[in-house]
């Protein structure tokens, strides 16, 4: 923004003046979690789908079989990267390997174990049905995956990108406050519009049971589109007669408008951020006590049917 644009600004009602804008200490915040390494996992994931209508389509035609050969190495290199999921949790909670590589590395090995061992295993199976202890360990295991899938979604909605640290609840906030700030700072609201802002946000930050959580969300996102728009035109209007008034022309008025405009989207993105974390959050921690359960399902139905197979 221009120097004239800046000072125009600081004669508005309740705007504040450049020298105090500069002034204000800069918090180091750490930004809103964003997804990391889209290329590759975009990469990855048309792989693995690729692969798996390909072996769909021709599973009636290669002539796999789960007892020998091809099909029978398949397995046996699915059910072992299943079991190396064990790994991570280890490396976690287990003080002899604390030093054993960055806790981001055996995330990113787990969760490519986690796709590439269901995806053998489908192999080794055919695509189809078996005997009963076979067709148990493999509706455990595509358990397992699912829930792995809907778990990593949750992952990056409370960690600062895929392979990142954990944010917390108070992190948000105080970044939505450094947001508020910067937009008080900027833009001069009418109290029709402040009256608004209070609304979504004690909306959008209302807390509620995990029920009430799934039903809340989409509206939050709805809500803070609707307000975008709503005292974005409004505040466009605002400063169309402003203009008018003090004779600004296109270029100071486009430099003001933009200025203003962003730290008001940007606001509403970390209010909606910060209501969706906290949802993400709890939900996660539920997501832990069923996957365990289910994970420790298919160790057991894998182990039973590795021995019924070579038992009988």
């Amino acid at each position: 923004m221009t120097a004239q644009a800046q000072q125009i600004l600081a004669d508005l009602p309740g705007g504040a003046s450049p020298a105090k804008v500069e002034a204000r200490p800069r918090a180091s915040v750490t930004p809103i979690p964003l997804k990391s390494n889209r290329l590759f996992v975009s990469l990855f994931t048309v792989g693995v789908i690729a692969s798996l209508i390909l072996g769909w389509l021709s599973r009636h035609d290669n002539n796999l079989s789960a007892a020998e050969g091809l099909g029978y190495t398949l397995g046996l290199v699915g059910g072992i990267a299943m079991l190396s999921l064990l790994l991570y949790p280890l490396r976690k909670h287990w003080g002899l390997m604390s030093r054993v590589g960055a806790v981001r590395h055996w995330f990113r090995i787990h969760m490519l174990l986690g796709v590439i061992g269901p995806v053998l295993v489908l192999f080794h199976a055919n695509f189809s049905f078996g005997s009963l202890n076979s067709n148990l360990a493999l509706i455990c295991m595509l358990l397992v995956a699912g829930s792995g899938v809907v778990g990593r979604y949750m992952y990056i909605k409370i960690h600062y990108g895929l392979y990142g640290q954990r944010a917390n609840l108070q992190e948000m906030r105080h970044t939505l406050k450094i947001s508020k700030g910067k937009l008080s700072d900027t833009l001069h609201l009418s109290g029709r519009n402040i009256n608004r802002l209070k609304r979504v946000e004690r909306y959008a930050l209302k807390r509620r049971n995990l029920l009430s959580g799934v039903l809340h969300m989409p509206f939050v996102t709805m809500y803070c589109w609707w307000m975008r728009y709503t005292i974005v035109s409004s505040v466009r209007s605002e400063l169309r007669k402003q203009a008018e008034q003090r004779g600004w022309d296109k270029d100071m008025l486009h430099d003001i408008s933009h200025n203003a405009l962003v730290m008001l989207r940007q606001y509403l993105k970390t209010l909606q951020s910060t209501a969706h974390f906290h949802f993400y959050e709890r939900l996660f921690g539920l997501w832990h006590v069923i996957h365990l359960p289910l994970f420790i399902m298919l160790v057991i139905s894998g182990l039973v049917h590795v021995f019924a197979t070579h038992s009988y």
